[in-house]
């Protein structure tokens, strides 16, 4: 017998030296390699055998069952690793051959917004795992950022160097405040200053070339809707100018007004500046028409009154959920250049090129082709939020809203919020994680705890209270 005893305890402490060896080789694996290591067949074979040398040992020491301590460590540390092994693939995989419901013991699903899943996918989109007896709506996903400290956004000139470098020159800027960009002929005024705009944006004009050339090609010009607002199209070079808004355009007699009544035909009447030195009129209308502002110098613009549209970034072709946006006025010789600067929300900057403020393109190159940018300080995110609902026969059963350590559970399943459409925002992706074997380890944790705190605090306190009293 005590043959027998010293050969598990030296089996158990053999044990956990090749445990602790091996944890730190997975260690240098990632999670995926390292789960498909502690699970193959060899450890298989070696957990079985450390559980059965740790319940030998109880067993065969008689000093465990006197020290209430001892026992439960040595038995939490058992619970931990069936816990752990009725977790696993393999686990799961002799549950269903003992007739338990079949269960998928880990992957991913990708729920966009307003939208229902029940597939549970691998770590590559195209890898399906399984299919659940319900489905995950996924109602709506946000991502909540600490708030903007308005000063740490600045405004920056930036001019590129012949030796390939640039220089930065920052902006004081206060809100409608016409101030001067160091260093330039230039005056930079901020008309607007928004935070966490929403997906809808203010006014815009749309001017888009009925024939390009090379240097408009993919050029779309989004002008501010707002009285005194202004333009300039690069090539052939052509001033816009808001004068007027209209709620209702009609015409009476030869003049047009702005008719009482609902907002039934908006329109922006423009004073348009031609290359050849003239300036006309022309009306912009929100359905997708256009007078050809004048026909002697090509094809004409079209030019569309955005009264109510979406975020200025999604016209652009380039729609993301903004941090912040700003609409700026720069102008430089007369010569006036109004944008929106739009911060994304997984970005910190932003810049617009100022070329069209310069008489040619080699003139704008000579002065370092300066481009002005709106920049701060990278957004800390407060948290991600998934507001989940779960639906099984036609109605709901759960419902909650996940974030990153509090998730979902339902079903034998817990849900977490793992990631998320960094693009546009239209879906999330939740971890989903198998619950079989889960409340074995907690057991096992619990025992482990509540041994130690009695064999190292409790028993000790009642050791010395017994010595007092015996003396």
């Amino acid at each position: 017998m005590e043959l027998f005893r010293r050969i598990m305890r030296h089996a158990s402490i053999a044990g956990l030296f090749v445990l602790a060896g091996w944890s730190v080789v997975g260690a240098f694996l990632g999670a995926e390699r390292s789960a498909i290591f502690f699970q193959s067949i060899p450890l298989a074979v070696f957990w079985f055998a450390l559980a059965a040398a740790t319940l030998a040992s109880i067993i065969s020491f008689p000093r465990f069952i006197r020290s209430p301590g001892l026992l439960g460590m040595h038995l939490g540390w058992v619970l931990l690793i069936v816990g752990g092994m009725l977790g696993s693939r393999a686990g799961h995989r002799f549950a269903a051959w003992l007739g338990a419901p079949e269960k998928i013991p880990a992957g991913y699903m990708f729920i966009g917004q307003g939208e229902g899943e029940d597939t549970i996918h691998g770590d590559e989109h195209s890898e399906v795992r399984g299919t659940l007896p319900f489905t995950v709506q996924l109602r709506k996903f946000d991502v909540e950022y600490y708030p903007i400290e308005r000063e740490r956004w600045e405004f920056q000139y930036q001019v590129y160097r012949p030796d390939g470098g640039a220089s930065l020159e920052s902006v004081e800027w206060k809100l409608d405040k016409p101030v001067k960009i160091p260093g330039t002929d230039m005056t930079l005024r901020v008309r607007r200053f928004v935070e966490r705009p929403g997906p809808w944006g203010p006014p815009v004009l749309r001017v888009t070339p009925r024939v390009a050339t090379d240097k408009t090609a993919d050029l779309t010009m989004l002008m501010p809707a707002v009285i005194g607002s202004g333009a300039v199209w690069p090539d052939p070079k052509i001033k816009f100018r808001v004068v007027r808004l209209f709620r209702n355009f009609q015409i009476a007699g030869k003049s047009p007004i702005d008719a009482p009544g609902d907002e039934e035909n908006p329109a922006v009447e423009l004073e348009v500046d031609l290359p050849d030195g003239r300036t006309i009129r022309h009306f912009a209308f929100t359905e997708d028409l256009t007078a050809g502002v004048d026909r002697d110098w090509g094809d004409g613009m079209d030019i569309v009154y955005l009264p109510d549209q979406p975020h200025p970034a999604k016209l652009a072709g380039q729609y993301r959920p903004c941090r912040l946006a700003a609409m700026v006025s720069v102008n430089r010789a007369g010569d006036s250049l109004t944008r929106w600067l739009i911060v994304r929300a997984d970005d910190d900057r932003d810049a617009i090129s100022l070329e069209s403020l310069f008489a040619d393109n080699p003139s704008w190159r000579a002065a370092g082709s300066p481009v002005l940018g709106l920049r701060g300080k990278t957004q800390a995110v407060r948290v991600y939020r998934s507001e989940l609902s779960v639906i099984r026969d036609g109605r709901e059963v759960a419902k909650k809203t996940v974030t990153v350590n509090d998730p979902l559970h339902y079903g034998g399943y817990h849900f977490y919020q793992m990631d998320h459409d960094t693009q546009r925002w239209e879906y999330t992706v939740l971890s989903v994680r198998s619950d079989s074997g889960l409340w074995v380890v907690y057991a096992g944790m619990t025992l482990l705890c509540a041994g130690a705190f009695v064999r190292f605090w409790l028993a000790p306190i009642a050791a010395g209270m017994r010595r007092r009293r015996g003396k």
